[in-house]
């Protein structure tokens, strides 16, 4: 028979642990914090690393667009030439 634990029955098991088992809890806990402290960690790493990749990404929009407007401009500039 499977049982599911709640919240109670965590709390509960978690009390009867701490109170016998002081040293395996304290284990526990530090092995939690260092899991939690870790994925954050890959959380702010992944985040960084997305905003650089817009960074790139706006980048060369702007260059395509500055380039774009220069071939524009040079060909108003040729057809003025030729139509005087």
């Amino acid at each position: 028979m499977l049982y599911y634990f709640n919240t109670y029955n965590l709390t509960l098991v978690c009390f009867v642990v701490c109170n016998f088992y002081p040293v395996a809890f304290e284990k526990a806990t530090k092995e939690q914090r260092m899991r939690t402290e870790i994925s954050q960690a890959k959380k702010e790493a992944n985040f960084y690393l997305q905003n650089v990749e817009k960074g790139k990404a706006i980048d060369a929009m702007e260059t395509r667009k500055r380039k774009r407007a220069d071939q524009v401009r040079l060909q108003c500039t040729v057809y003025q030439l030729f139509t005087q």
